[in-house]
């Protein structure tokens, strides 16, 4: 079928160009009655069958330039990457970071005035190139550095291999495409150089775009240029094909490649490689996985099939991740950082969060902008995450390998009173740190631990407290959700009823009515409550009266019960109230006077 419109009305076929941080130009719009697009074919764009389509798998399991590899597809193989996660090293700078890339073990950092490359393993600095640079590639043991000008580096030692300046007056550069022995520069016109010499090879490409990002597969470059989406030959820059999108201006932007598919943003469908037809699905996903697109919507991450539109899954998030940068597929597991710290894993199959921490605040840089980058890439079984002046690797652990969740204190003693809200509190000492929350374990204990509550992550210092309410016998512990720390050791609280007294005298005769709460899952309708006077001297309990307890079924009741005024009462004497065989309720610990109650004299 054809793609038309089905009137003449005026149509903005572009507004802002996608890209990273950029805008593009507003483009001018277009009358063309029944135009969607503009292509060197006859009769306009067809749109072919999604015949042999394939999604591609990732070239490598490291992002050797920005996008991942030369698809810009955000995606790389699986590395070994599992939760939970560590700290493998953490380095500072004065400056602001530009995406870090990786290859041949090292890690390469653009800075605003050199590149400095780092041991992957360690994080030891290697050597430092001088000269601007706002990103780098890397490639057959070169490291191409763009900015203002592109200069390749040695990639064992730094030392300069070649540089180009750009022509006076244009534009682009900051992102360049090294594939295949070529480093090719989207400015005005796109310009390859050779990797080895930095001899010009060709220049070619659509002369209406400024700087954008091209990608490359097989023998072509493909470029997005302000409306228009070209192929190029490899070897001589030839426009082999061109679709344009009904307006014209200025204002590259990133290709995407997904096996034949070349996706050029949301205003053109996507087209096919070979000659630029087009294909269903949508061309708007910045991240690309396995035929999986991922964008931020409704508050959270979702993901939808690239061919057919149709939502996958969607993750809510808090608010603050609606300033994160593009994700990064590392396999079947989405990463994404943000610049306050906050680190997720996520699976790419079904939105499962599979580990969620905090990696520290970054050290602050001012420069004068907004720029709130956190630039992800791959490694061998790492993830390196730059924000403002810092870059961080991080590596898998085993779960439990930093030991216990350090529980130093709670705010009430191992015999409680039901309804009374207990705080377990501690001290993480770690680089990273995951959100904490209680579980519990029920009397009569033995049905395994379950959460409860809130989870709390810890403070910049690495301090929690966790509050629950307890009203009946229960074991507790602190859990960490990325499983970097075991779980605390097991308190167990007893927790006695909660007995209030209401009492009159009247001639000697005492009437008091008792109001008893305590766990959900126990009746206390039809059991005793006795009533003992406490005689502290003879460390004695000495029953004074019982009665049976009436009420709901359960969780509460009350009683009333008669006795003569206590003569011999000292002055630190006092009553206490208890319910018969309540501890083999999970009410209270099974020694002492409660385990007791009943009898008719108690010592203690």
């Amino acid at each position: 079928m054809r793609v038309r419109v089905a009137d003449s009305r005026p149509v903005t076929w572009w507004g802002r160009v996608p890209g990273r941080g950029r805008s593009a130009d507003t483009c001018r719009r277009s009358t063309a009655a029944g135009v969607v697009v503009a292509a060197l074919l006859t009769g306009g764009l067809v749109v072919t069958p999604a015949h042999a389509q394939t999604a591609g798998a990732p070239a490598g399991i490291e992002t050797t330039q920005p996008g991942s590899d030369t698809t810009r597809r955000n995606w790389v193989a699986d590395s070994g990457l599992r939760a939970p996660l560590r700290q493998r090293w953490r380095v500072n700078f004065d400056k602001k970071v530009g995406p870090p890339v990786v290859g041949d073990g090292r890690v390469y950092v653009p800075l605003p005035d050199a590149v400095v490359a780092l041991d992957l393993a360690t994080g030891k600095q290697l050597w430092v190139s001088p000269g601007a640079a706002a990103t780098v590639s890397y490639a057959r043991g070169r490291v191409v550095a763009a900015g203002s000008g592109i200069r390749a580096i040695d990639a064992a030692s730094g030392a300069a291999a070649w540089s180009a300046v750009l022509d006076p007056g244009e534009s682009g550069g900051d992102h360049v495409l090294v594939t295949d022995g070529l480093v090719v520069a989207q400015g005005q016109r796109l310009r390859a150089y050779d990797l080895g010499s930095g001899a010009l090879r060709w220049t070619g490409g659509v002369e209406d775009g400024t700087d954008g990002e091209p990608a490359a597969a097989g023998d072509k470059i493909f470029e997005l240029a302000a409306c228009t989406v070209a192929a190029v030959s490899r070897s001589t820059g030839a426009v082999l094909w061109k679709v344009n999108g009904g307006c014209s201006g200025g204002g590259g932007g990133r290709v995407l490649l997904d096996g034949e598919r070349v996706l050029g943003g949301p205003r053109l469908p996507p087209l096919r490689t070979s000659d630029g037809a087009g294909l269903p699905g949508t061309a708007e996903p910045r991240v690309l996985a396995g035929g999986v697109g991922l964008r931020t919507a409704d508050h959270g991450l979702q993901a939808f099939d690239a061919l057919t539109g149709a939502v996958r899954w969607t993750a809510p998030e808090p608010d603050l991740f609606e300033t994160f940068d593009e994700p990064l597929v590392i396999g079947d597991t989405v990463v994404r950082a943000h610049i306050s710290g906050d680190l997720r894993l996520r699976r790419l199959s079904d939105g499962l969060e599979t580990w969620a921490g905090n990696i520290g605040k970054p050290t602050d840089v001012f420069t004068g902008s907004q720029d709130q980058d956190a630039d992800l890439a791959a490694g061998t079984g790492t993830v390196v995450v730059g924000r403002n002046g810092t870059v961080q690797a991080l590596e898998s652990a085993p779960a439990g390998s930093a030991g216990r969740v350090p529980v130093t204190r709670r705010t009430r003693a191992t015999l409680s009173e039901s309804g009374t809200r207990e705080r377990f509190a501690g001290r993480i000492r770690s680089t990273i740190v995951s959100p904490l929350r209680l579980e519990i374990d029920e009397h009569p204990f033995g049905g395994g631990f379950r959460p409860t509550g809130r989870s709390v992550v810890p403070d910049a210092k690495g301090r929690f407290s966790l509050p629950t309410t307890v009203r009946g016998n229960v074991r507790v512990r602190v859990v960490e959700s990325g499983g970097l720390h075991g779980p605390s050791s097991t308190t167990t609280v007893y927790v006695q009823p909660r007995i209030r007294f209401s009492a009159r005298n009247v001639n000697n005769r005492v009437t008091a009515r008792l109001t008893v709460s305590g766990s959900p899952r126990v009746r206390f309708r039809g059991r005793r409550v006795a009533v003992y006077h406490v005689r502290v001297r003879s460390k004695t309990l000495v029953r004074i009266a019982t009665a049976r307890i009436s009420g709901p079924r359960f969780r509460t009741g009350r009683a009333t019960v008669r006795f003569a005024a206590l003569r011999a009462f000292g002055r630190r004497d006092s009553v206490i109230a208890c319910v018969v065989g309540g501890t083999r309720l999970g009410q209270g610990p099974p020694v002492g006077y409660l385990a007791r109650c009943g009898r008719s004299r108690i010592g203690y």
